[in-house]
């Protein structure tokens, strides 16, 4: 597992076309663009206004399916303690911390892009790769020649355009207070 502080984070590297990049954020906005190169590009600005950002950490788990980066704050007093996990796995407890963690990939094409935040909105455009993303208070928008799977906010619209459709892939689209606007490829046969 590397650590590293929030604070001008950077890391580069390359990644197969099969594997996964995962981004899990709490605090602050995602933004996705295809790479100039082959080589995956994570990087991470930490601001805050009363929390210190330097007290936030990016770590990232290399593991079979791919590579996962998630910004893990300090854990609050007499709480269980914050980490890293694959997908659903993690704990991410923010209580009373302010600092805002803005997460900018640069994602070659076909390396799969699973991304997920609380307070942010996420833009993945210009992209060929297969994409999943969900927030809770932000706005949801997707630019990508693969197959978009999962677009998900609860305060926020959806913007999707595909350009690959799979009728055996789950697709799930879902807001509370906001639209939501698909964009298939013409062979999608869909209600």
């Amino acid at each position: 597992v590397l650590a590293q502080s929030a604070q001008d984070f950077q890391w580069s590297g390359e990644m197969g076309a099969d594997q996964t990049l995962e981004i899990k954020g709490v605090n602050g906005p995602i933004t996705v663009e295809r790479a100039a190169g082959s080589e995956v590009v994570v990087s991470a600005e930490a601001v805050g206004r009363r929390s210190d950002p330097s007290t936030v950490r990016i770590e990232m788990i290399e593991h079979d399916e791919g590579r996962t980066f998630c910004a893990v704050y300090p854990s609050p007093e007499g709480e269980r303690e914050n980490y890293c996990g694959v997908g659903s796995a993690g704990r991410m407890n923010t209580s009373r911390n302010d600092v805002e963690v803005r997460f900018r990939v640069e994602l070659p094409p076909g390396v799969a892009f699973v991304g997920t935040t609380v307070n942010g909105g996420i833009e993945a455009l210009g992209l060929d790769n297969d994409v999943s993303v969900s927030t809770v208070n932000g706005d949801v928008e997707v630019e990508t020649d693969g197959f978009a799977g999962r677009a998900e906010t609860v305060n926020g619209s959806i913007d999707v355009r595909m350009g690959r459709f799979e009728p055996t892939g789950d697709m799930s689209f879902e807001t509370v207070n906001g639209s939501i606007r698909l964009d298939l490829p013409d062979d999608a046969d869909a209600d």
